[in-house]
């Protein structure tokens, strides 16, 4: 931005551009050139075609305008102002700025080109009354062309030139830092089952302030989930900056297929670690068979209670017995990360030496060790659930079997993590081994990086609709049927002629037109028109030039949201902001006395000091933008002045202020843009914050319903065994691009696993703002809508590790008690599946629930696990490595089962206490009668 005033000290510059070469640093702070190369060429890519768009677009208005001229006047009338062509180019310039708003909803990655584009557009379509002829416009186009190609090359030399900074460097910084945050979590596991083993665990449905036994803190607890949800903020970073770095031309070691590897690697190593949560949950107390409503209520008098603490020295039992191996797996782990960590040279390899006898970290022999280590853990599980057996002969066999499948699950847990830092191991020694770690080379993208890139920006914002009428595919009963659910259109029967068929393709247009981003476009182009009218009336046009109220206009464009509790809290900090530069503005004039070389240094420490915010707080754009507009506009414009003249500035038609008086006045203009932004915000009705928090919360319910039939329906697939003519069911790859029924489940499962994610940012931004909304009526109740969306997410990492656990199942061996019991879990899952969509359209449009609306009964595994406990009694027969699989391919089972049925239980008492439920009992008399009501 520096540069770009500076330049204009040139006086081939200054006579080339005359009165609006400043917007050159305006275009500049666009180009956004502190961001990575990838990402900023690709955005420098998508902001020329943007310009060049606007440009064409921007001719053709005018061509519209002078042609309508030229029919409403006589070629003797030499008058200045056209009614008909202001009238003309306002039309454009609402549709354009309508057309630029709705765009800009719709895929918000395109913000930055659509800025570029409206910028174009505003500054020529607001001067376009003032052209007589076609080589006016073309000279007004093309000086702004140049100026905004000019300010791309600057901010290009500047992103190259200048402490480059490539998406590697950032991603490599992060993958480093993912490392250690693995190893940390690992470490605070470890902890966290050693203070279980040596303390009293919880009792089962205790609450705070409830029950006999007070309720301690457990630290170990909350530093591990400290340090799971740390992790998984960096798992969510690293997913877009891979996808920007597979995309960038760079000099290094590791190519674009290399870093996918390594994503999917740590995606392997992190689904299993958030599964630790089922655990944690039900150490906590929490008892996942009965609703916590009936808990609350009923605590006290449940005859489990007393059955719970005489299980206390079980569990303690269980988990000191689990220590010790527990503990060796995780220095495995541990020195596993280490492995390929030094080998793929995130940190330093301290075996530089090749010993082939060494077993440490960065040796070439470790994965075998590792790999024995592995095999060794698994091999005590049928030693370890036996020996607590014994140890534990008081304690009843219903007991036994209530908890043998938490030690199936926490073993399975432990096992599949070695598991997948194994894998990973194995990837870094074959980097290694076929020589990528030796040199760097240059590396080059492919083809479908881009491909797959352009389809992801086309799906940046999940259309719920689109999710609905995708094709689903559901395995039948018996795995042999397969059916396709589409979304019915309840409006329309499926069309049967080619009419009929044509006609349907139309109706895109009126749901465009109808939808909430062309809404906000609407807003945007009437705020946009509040100021900009004032170029197309006759009494005020010239007005319009002589203050530069392009800048307002600019303020606008930015300064327009879609929520008014984030606008409320924009424009207390845009106001701030404002006074805050004008104030700047003073100190870098007066401090050097007006001279330029002074001035621009100063200015550049505004610059560098805006810029640090602007990275350390990108959400807050149009705060930053508040402050550097009247900065660029106060110094620029004083610049242009000391370079060009007073007099040759006001020959333009433009007046010249003194610094002084030029300062405030900006300051008002941009305040007043960001007013007027905040106006149409609320008005005719306000879009708050807490309304959109709503629709999102149900749009993530709708789409958690269909994530959870389709990982139930994986699960299921895999025990039953393969659907004949398919072969095996194989779910390796996320982007399983077979065409049977394992295929299409696992994009399925993908794509709906990426919508939910999606979705989930924007919704805890709409809590966070939703505190400025207008104060109207009673208080809102952000703490239930927080804690649905926190049983939401449970419920998917929930499936998300049941999806990732079938990999390594086996098939069901088909006995009539297995069959059974998945016959039951496939019946359960359907009725949550059920309750989720009800769930959803009671929370997006408020109404009640049905009466005494329950979660679904639990599923009853104890037939299952009196048959595990049978073959386990001492002595234990050898168990083969399926029979060991089949047992946590079914603890995993239940456990997610359990767990997601205790979230679903108390995601319905908060949805209940939100909307009501239609209840006309009358046996408490008219205080007992609910019709969607809370009480």
């Amino acid at each position: 931005m520096t540069i770009s005033l500076a330049i204009y000290q040139s006086d081939h510059i200054a006579q080339r551009f005359t009165t609006v070469g400043y917007i050159m640093a305006m275009i500049a702070f666009f180009s956004m050139a502190m961001l990575p190369r990838a990402k900023y060429l690709e955005g420098l890519v998508l902001n020329i075609l943007a310009t060049c768009l606007g440009s064409a677009l921007s001719l053709l208005a005018m061509y519209c305008g002078i042609k309508a001229r030229q029919h409403t006047t006589t070629p003797d009338l030499t008058a200045s102002y056209n009614g008909p062509q202001a009238a003309v180019c306002a039309i454009w310039f609402f549709c354009t700025q309508w057309v630029a708003g709705t765009l800009r909803a719709k895929v918000p990655v395109l913000q930055n080109c659509v800025y570029m584009f409206s910028v174009m557009t505003m500054i020529t379509m607001t001067y376009a009354p003032r052209f007589h002829t076609m080589v006016q416009a073309i000279s007004l186009v093309v000086e702004l062309l140049e100026i905004f190609l000019i300010a791309f090359g600057i901010a290009t030399g500047v992103s190259l030139l200048i402490f480059p900074m490539t998406t590697r460097m950032v991603l490599f910084r992060k993958q480093t830092a993912y490392f250690a945050a693995l190893r940390d979590f690992v470490a605070r596991q470890s902890a966290y089952y050693q203070a279980l083993g040596t303390s009293e665990p919880p009792v089962s449905g205790q609450t705070a302030g409830e029950g006999d036994v007070e309720k301690r803190p457990f630290p170990e607890r909350e530093a591990l989930f400290e340090s799971l949800n740390q992790l998984i903020a960096l798992h969510m970073e690293l997913y877009t900056d891979t996808i920007s770095a597979k995309r960038e031309v760079a000099h290094g070691k590791l190519n674009a297929d290399d870093l996918h590897q390594l994503f999917r690697a740590f995606r392997t190593i992190l689904t299993p670690m958030a599964g630790i949560k089922t655990i944690i949950h039900l150490f906590d107390g929490v008892d996942l068979e009965k609703p916590t409503v009936q808990r609350e209520k009923g605590l006290r008098s449940d005859p489990r209670v007393a059955h719970q603490r005489e299980l206390r020295h079980f569990w303690s039992h269980v988990m000191s017995e689990m220590g010790e191996p527990f503990r060796e797996i995780e220095q495995v782990i541990d020195e596993g990360l280490q492995h390929a960590a030094a080998v793929l040279e995130y940190m330093p390899n301290e075996n530089k030496k090749p010993d082939v006898e060494s077993q440490r970290p960065g040796s070439p022999t470790f994965a075998d060790f590792m790999g024995r280590k592995i095999r060794a853990f698994r091999g005590r599980q049928s030693e370890l659930l036996s020996t607590c057996i014994e140890e534990n002969e008081g304690v009843t066999s219903a007991s036994n079997l209530k908890y043998a499948y938490v030690f199936f699950q926490a073993k399975n847990l432990m096992s599949t993590v070695a598991t997948a830092v194994y894998e990973l191991v194995l990837f870094a020694d074959s980097k290694r081994e076929d020589g990528t770690m030796q040199r760097k080379r240059l590396v080059f993208p492919r083809t479908h990086h881009f491909t797959s890139h352009l389809q992801h920006l086309t799906s940046e914002q999940p259309d719920i609709h689109a999710s609905q009428a995708a094709d689903l595919t559901e395995t039948g009963c018996q795995g042999k049927k397969t059916t396709r659910i589409k979304l019915h259109d309840h409006h329309h029967l499926p069309p049967q002629n080619t009419w009929e068929r044509y006609t349907d393709h139309l109706r895109a247009v009126s749901r465009l037109l109808r939808s909430k981003e062309s809404a906000f476009g609407l807003r945007m182009a009437l705020a946009a028109s509040t100021v900009g009218i004032l170029a197309y009336l006759e009494k005020t046009w010239t007005f319009y030039y002589q203050q530069r109220l392009i800048w307002p206009l600019i303020v606008i464009l930015v300064a327009m949201n879609v929520a008014s509790g984030e606008s409320t809290f924009k424009l207390a900090a845009q106001i701030m902001g404002a006074t805050a530069a004008m104030g700047t503005c003073y100190l870098c004039w007066y401090i050097v006395d007006g001279k330029p070389a002074g001035v621009l240094v100063l200015t550049w420490l505004a610059f560098f000091c805006l810029s640090y915010g602007f990275i350390k707080i990108p959400k807050l754009f149009a705060v930053w933008l508040c402050i550097l507009v009247p900065i660029v506009a106060i110094i620029g414009i004083a610049l242009q002045s000391e370079k060009l003249g007073h007099d040759t500035i006001v020959a333009t038609g433009q007046d010249d202020y003194p610094v002084y008086l030029s300062a405030p006045y900006r300051l008002l203009s941009v305040l007043a843009g960001a007013f007027i932004a905040y106006v149409w915000t609320l008005f005719p009705y306000p879009i708050t914050d807490r309304g959109l928090l709503g629709d999102k919360l149900g749009d993530i319910l709708v789409l958690l319903a269909q994530f959870h039939d389709c990982g139930h329906s994986i699960a299921s697939l895999k025990l039953r065994g393969p659907v004949p003519g398919e072969g095996m069911m194989t779910l390796d790859s996320p982007t399983n691009t077979s065409g049977g029924v394992a295929g299409r489940l696992a994009r399925t499962q993908e794509r709906l696993f990426q919508q939910i994610m999606t979705l989930i940012p924007p919704s805890r931004m709409h809590a966070l703002f939703q505190r400025f909304d207008v104060p109207v009526g009673g208080r809102f109740p952000v703490g239930s809508y927080m804690s649905i969306m926190q049983e939401a997410v449970s419920i998917m990492n929930y499936i998300n590790l049941l999806i990732y656990s079938t990999r390594s199942w086996p098939s069901l061996s088909h006995s009539s008690t297995s069959t059974m019991v998945l016959a039951s879990v496939s019946t359960h899952s359907r009725r949550m599946t059920s309750a989720l969509l009800l769930l959803s359209a009671s929370i997006k449009h408020g109404t009640p629930l049905p009466p005494y609306y329950q979660a679904p009964t639990a599923v009853d595994f104890s037939l299952l696990w009196n048959e595990e406990l049978r073959a386990q009694a001492p002595p234990p027969p050898a168990q083969t490595g399926d029979e060991e699989a089949v047992q946590c391919s079914w603890a995993t089972v239940q456990m997610v089962t359990d767990a997601s049925n205790a979230a679903l239980a108390r995601m319905i008492r908060q949805v209940r206490d939100l909307v009501g439920e239609v209840n006309f009992d009358s046996e408490g008399g008219m205080n007992s009668v609910l019709v969607g009501t809370r009480e």
